[in-house]
């Protein structure tokens, strides 16, 4: 929960900069946001690691192992 309000007071400073702020206090909340943004990316790939290291192959349309999925192209291929 903590982590949420960090996020929310984050979000609120840089509004504040970009609506109130000289330059120099936008460059500081578009930095503190692009830190946020990295941060809650590095989350969600070591879960993804964690939950899931060997299913995806980091190609949006191919899994390695697991289920295994056929992709369609093209939306309508099948009745060509």
């Amino acid at each position: 929960m903590i982590d949420i309000l960090n996020d929310i007071e984050i979000l609120e400073q840089a509004i504040i900069a970009f609506n109130e702020g000289a330059s120099d206090e936008k460059n500081m909340a578009l930095a503190s946001l692009e830190k946020l943004l990295a941060e809650k990316k590095a989350i969600f790939n070591a879960f993804e690691k964690e939950m899931a290291p060997d299913v995806f192959d980091g190609q949006k349309n191919k899994f390695e192992k697991g289920h295994q999925v056929k992709v369609i192209k093209e939306p309508f291929q099948r009745w060509k």
